[in-house]
């Protein structure tokens, strides 16, 4: 849902042109770095900028609920941040209007 709200602030700030290289290179930013597909105990140093983008928590969050029992208040951490940025980005977009 974060990825979502970031597109749409992304489409109104740079137009329909060079939206879709930006939205595609942010996707892959945020696939790459959120530690989904290598932990970042393995990643290099540059790779942990991830953890400022919302694919991040919404990563550990789920690697919480499956692998981490116990963990509960991680998960709300995480999931927390997500919609608090969802609602940031949202909140910048109707400024705009």
């Amino acid at each position: 849902m974060s990825f979502i709200a970031l597109d749409s602030i992304l489409i109104n700030l740079v137009g329909p042109t060079m939206f879709s290289t930006l939205s595609a290179l942010l996707l892959i930013l945020q696939l790459t770095s959120s530690g989904g597909i290598i932990a970042h105990e393995l990643e290099q140093a540059w790779f942990r900028v991830g953890v400022a983008l919302p694919f991040y928590y919404g990563t550990d969050g789920f690697k919480t609920i499956f692998f981490g029992a116990g963990q509960v208040p991680r998960v709300w951490h995480c999931h927390g941040v997500s919609i608090a940025t969802t609602f940031w980005v949202h909140r910048q977009f109707l400024d705009q209007q």
